[in-house]
């Protein structure tokens, strides 16, 4: 699918080569050392995969001396043309070494936009303007990347400050003057941006109904039951078809417009009455001003149980953010949602949870990315059921980190303890679950568009009700496309 723009884009192509021509290309490494920066936003977001054979950071400069910065960027010029994914391997991760570097931002800025990274590729090349504000490939670049991001008043002034070059050829300056005259008549409604993404899993699940473990489950009287087969663990193989479709429309230059759309089925080949289905919707506005980011979302969900309607979910996603400097974010978020079940109404409730979002990215080789969640909330049903009413408390902590041969590892972890407020009829006691959840993954990207993921997951919960005492683990490798 094009993206939005993707003709405008080549066009800068063209006037970018075209200006190139008549202003060297840096060659040789700055003498003067560079200030230590910290890298890019990237890093708690997402990570670009090395290509194999592509020589490490580290083997180009293992301590990050500016004497080895020659050689470093003569690699980078080198997979530039055909290799860009590659090419910001090989410098994003020595930008804590080298940003502030003419020739060393200038290429780590190319590299970014032609491997779709628009944001760091606007960081980069600010970098160079700060100090070179007379350096027009730099400018020209920095015009593409504005037009990546949908900023067309940005891209505007940009090209306005090209045209006072006094060194700008006579053909590139008609170029920049008829370009303006294009941005000037598209209408606001030409930015939209669309994504769509199809997912293939496969695994086995040792648990797939969340059966008890317990073969022996002691009622209030005191009476020992045997649980039915139905009510232990079954396992078996599955498979899921999952797809998501994404609609952006900038409004201005801070305000964005975003609808979604979401559908998986998932078919358990040997526990059909456990196959699952999801249709969900979402429609939400986001707000940036400099580091800060207000969103809020309205999201609907239905989802069926072997083939049935089971349960609605509706309701509302509010989040701050805040990105204090390139390597940390904070924010906060609420969930309030409306739960009914088609053919459960006592089980119908509201739930609201609140939380904590904190992310730090590490400095140095590996792009290692720390995440901490911590959130409460609360579960009330909307007919006085005290044994249905529970407050809930969690953290969950996640690590990403790349480890070499282009995948990129992540580790999770995930504890949450629920407390009902009232005993549960049948066993005469109030229910308590503690429930741990373990995520070990990675992922490697098999070109630009196609990635595959595999994970191993475990979840245990102890509880006091036997019927909810249960383990689960799954193996599952996922397949994911992107147009």
């Amino acid at each position: 699918m094009k993206q939005p723009g993707s003709v405008q884009l080549r066009w800068m192509t063209v006037l970018a080569l075209a200006l190139s021509a008549s202003t060297p290309w840096a060659q040789d490494a700055e003498d003067t050392a560079a200030p230590r920066q910290s890298g890019t936003p990237e890093a708690l977001t997402e990570t670009a995969a090395p290509q194999q054979g592509v020589p490490t950071p580290e083997a180009v400069s293992p301590e990050g001396s500016f004497s080895a910065l020659p050689a470093l960027l003569q690699q980078a010029r080198a997979l530039l043309p055909d290799q860009p994914e590659a090419a910001w391997r090989l410098l994003e991760p020595q930008t804590w070494h080298y940003a502030g570097s003419r020739d060393f931002d200038y290429l780590l800025g190319v590299a970014a936009l032609d491997s779709h990274r628009a944001s760091e590729a606007v960081m980069a090349l600010e970098r160079v303007l700060n100090n070179h504000p007379d350096d027009i490939p730099a400018r020209t670049e920095l015009v593409r990347a504005y037009l990546a991001l949908d900023e067309r008043q940005s891209a505007h002034e940009a090209l306005q400050q090209l045209l006072q070059a006094q060194a700008l050829p006579d053909d590139a300056r008609q170029s920049i003057q008829r370009y303006l005259d294009i941005i000037s008549r598209q209408p606001q409604a030409a930015n939209r941006r669309w994504q769509l993404a199809a997912n293939l899993t496969a695994g086995q699940d040792s648990n797939v109904n969340a059966g008890s473990t317990r073969s022996r489950w002691v009622i209030d009287d005191g009476q020992v039951l045997t649980p039915l087969a139905e009510n232990r663990p079954q396992s078996s193989p599955f498979l899921e078809l999952g797809l998501q479709f994404q609609h952006t429309l900038p409004l201005s230059d801070t305000l964005v417009w975003s609808n979604g759309l979401q559908g998986s089925q998932r078919l358990n080949t040997r526990q059909h009455p456990q196959d699952t289905g999801m249709l969900g919707a979402s429609s939400g506005l986001a707000w940036t001003r400099g580091t800060h980011r207000l969103s809020a979302a309205l999201n609907l969900q239905q989802m069926w149980l072997h083939g049935h309607r089971f349960r609605r979910a509706s309701g509302v996603l509010a989040q701050w953010q805040f990105d204090p400097d390139p390597r940390h974010q904070l924010g906060l978020y609420a969930q309030l949602f409306r739960l009914d079940f088609d053919d459960q109404p006592l089980r119908d409730a509201r739930r609201t949870v609140l939380g904590l979002t904190w992310a730090h990215a590490l400095a140095g080789s590996g792009n290692t990315v720390f995440i901490a969640n911590p959130y409460g909330g609360q579960e009330s049903p909307r007919q006085p059921l005290p044994v249905l009413d529970f407050r809930l408390a969690g953290l969950r902590l996640g690590l990403q980190r790349d480890l070499g041969a282009g995948w990129r590892g992540n580790l999770g972890v995930q504890w949450e303890e629920r407390r009902h407020r009232g005993p549960d009829p049948l066993f005469g006691r109030i229910r308590h679950d503690r429930q741990l959840d373990l995520r070990l993954g990675a992922e490697y990207p098999i070109g630009p568009r196609l990635l595959i993921t595999p994970q191993l997951l475990h979840t245990r919960n102890h509880a006091t009700l036997a019927p909810n005492d249960f383990r689960r683990t799954q193996l599952l490798v996922d397949v994911q496309y992107r147009w």
